[in-house]
């Protein structure tokens, strides 16, 4: 599996790379002209693509990728999800390898189209769904710095995976089982979801941490939570956003409740988790009755 960061510099190191989203308005769309300037004090060869202008800043500005001179190495999306798809099927067709969909803050900020992205990792083009090249690179500003951290904090940092397998031995190589709580790794959100007497469900968005192929919770012991895990310990989880945008598959699960004897592993999973933000949760919580959930998977064994 390639990580975030590894894809970030690869596709950086690239020398020719289109910004596809330029806009002659620059307040009110300011973006993709802050991303191309941004790539070309960077060094780049960068080359602006939106199909209603002709010139952007006294360069030529090109309709699509295939009418770049040469081609180039990689493109950067700034526009609504439905022109992404666009953008990435041309890029299939001229043999572009990397893209990087952008995405911000608030609803709607965001150029990442599902569609387009699984037709990246079917026709072997590696894509970035996400996050901003302005967080990147030795010359990024405070305020894109401090965007990044709180992306990653919150768990809203898009999630890379492999997509090419490169040989015919791994393409034979027998699968290890994936452990129970995989797609929940990388978050730093999950819904969790516990069950009334009469069986409707309650969704709480929850910190968790994961360790010895357990996952650990802290919540109130008046929470409403505890209550309904004395009438049922069955429970679902579902990776998700600071927001509570779903981020993955659900997982059905057990939960209960740790002896006090018990709660030192689940503290200090949580703080090697967290670090100082689990800290600020401690010192914020002083006073109220906590205690902790373990939780395995419906498969195994609770003991």
């Amino acid at each position: 599996m390639q990580t975030l960061d590894a894809k970030v510099q690869d596709f950086l190191a690239q020398k020719r790379i289109a910004v596809a989203g330029v806009s002659r308005d620059n307040s009110r769309h300011p973006v993709g002209n802050l991303i191309f300037h941004r790539l070309k004090t960077t060094g780049h060869d960068v080359f602006p693509i939106n199909p209603h202008m002709q010139t952007f800043e006294g360069e030529r500005c090109y309709p699509d990728v295939q009418s770049i001179p040469d081609g180039v190495d990689g493109v950067v999306v700034i526009t609504r999800p439905d022109a992404t798809e666009q953008i990435v099927r041309d890029c299939g067709k001229v043999g572009v390898s990397r893209v990087w969909m952008h995405q911000s803050f608030g609803a709607g900020a965001t150029s990442v189209s599902p569609s387009a992205v699984e037709y990246c990792r079917e026709h072997g083009i590696s894509v970035i769904a996400g996050a901003c090249p302005m967080m990147y690179g030795p010359g990024a500003d405070f305020g894109h710095t401090c965007m990044r951290w709180i992306l990653g904090i919150t768990g809203q940092l898009p999630k890379c995976e492999e997509h090419a397998m490169n040989s015919t031995m791994t393409l034979h190589r027998p699968l290890a089982a994936e452990p129970a709580f995989a797609g929940l790794r990388g978050h730093s959100f999950m819904e969790l979801t516990t069950y009334r007497k009469t069986g409707k469900p309650v969704a709480t968005r929850v910190w968790f941490a994961e360790a010895g192929g357990r996952l650990y919770i802290t919540t109130a012991k008046a929470s409403g939570k505890i209550k309904r895990l004395r009438h049922t310990a069955c429970v679902q989880l579902v990776p998700c956003g600071a927001l509570g945008a779903v981020q993955g598959p659900a997982i059905d699960a057990v939960a209960h409740v740790l002896p006090e004897r018990q709660h030192a592993r689940a503290l200090a999973a949580l703080r090697r988790k967290y670090g100082w933000l689990f800290w600020v949760f401690e010192r914020c919580s002083r006073g109220s009755d906590q205690t902790y959930l373990e939780v395995t998977h419906s498969s195994a064994t609770v003991t």
